[in-house]
């Protein structure tokens, strides 16, 4: 379904990339169907491990999976997961010393070159494990560590995004992407932008107090975030440009304060807001 949204209209940007530029939607599918092309059936049904950023490959490969059927595995920055071998991403993936598998290297290997962990490490869960959570059933599974817990979330490919489609804004949305890939706010918003023929706006990824000036530049119309980020943003008096006025702004992932819906009524008042906590 991935591949086939993107062939409709593909010369228009799927994403803007602070640091990589424009990528299309044709460009994307390219990629992906290229990966499709060389991986035959080996990935049905098996557990794969990609980045949590919005890059290009990370995006071209969440695809590639779908359309192969595959279980594409998503954890965030902190945690390293064993994943798949012969897996090629740019600097998101390293080799496992112990078995040969490809493993997620995790924030601070990938900041500071350091060696790849073993698989072998009783804290880290490898591929196996996560094929037998999710019976081997085609979707996303997205990690995330609460305290010493590792946490999975398993969405079945056509449930998931029938969900997404369902709710998709109108073609030629600007989406500003607010969260990582490992969070479900975060994919919902590349996948909308996908199947909606849309554009994420991935600016300054380590400065988010300028997020919004960046998405007021780029004339982003439809924010989604957590109300850490819109407090942070709104603090910071982030996005002063009275010139631009957001369509829709979803906020929620955890308990929405009523005063920090207030702040963004009275900061764009034309927005369409969605507080996502009550749903």
């Amino acid at each position: 379904m991935l591949i086939g949204a993107l062939g409709e209209h593909a010369d228009v940007a799927l994403l803007v990339l602070s640091d990589a530029g424009t990528i299309t939607r044709g460009e994307v599918r390219d990629r992906a169907e290229a990966i499709v092309g060389r991986s035959g059936d080996a990935f049905r049904g098996r557990a794969v491990t990609i980045g949590d950023r919005a890059t290009f490959d990370n995006v071209a490969w969440l695809v590639a999976l779908e359309r192969l059927g595959a279980v594409a595995v998503v954890p965030p920055p902190s945690l390293r997961v064993a994943g798949t071998p012969g897996l090629e991403f740019a600097g998101d993936v390293g080799v496992c010393s112990s078995c040969g598998f490809g493993i997620w290297r995790g924030q601070e290997a990938e900041s500071t070159g350091s060696p790849v962990a073993s698989c072998a490490e009783p804290s880290l869960p490898c591929v196996r494990d996560l094929e037998d959570q999710t019976k081997s059933v085609p979707g996303l599974l997205l990690l995330h560590k609460s305290g010493e817990q590792l946490e999975t979330a398993h969405y079945a490919w056509p449930d998931l995004l029938e969900r997404v489609r369902s709710t998709a804004p109108a073609q030629g949305a600007r989406w500003l992407l607010t969260e990582p890939l490992s969070a479900f706010g975060g994919m919902h918003v590349l996948l909308a932008a996908i199947l909606g023929r849309g554009t994420v706006c991935v600016p300054f990824p380590d400065q988010p107090d300028r997020q919004l000036d960046a998405a007021a530049a780029a004339g982003v119309t439809h924010l989604s975030g957590t109300p850490a980020f819109f407090q942070g943003a709104l603090a910071a008096g982030a996005a002063q440009s009275r010139d631009w006025a957001p369509r829709h702004i979803a906020v929620g992932g955890t308990p929405v304060p009523a005063d920090l819906l207030d702040g963004l009524r009275q900061r764009f008042p034309a927005a369409d807001l969605t507080n996502i906590g009550e749903q």
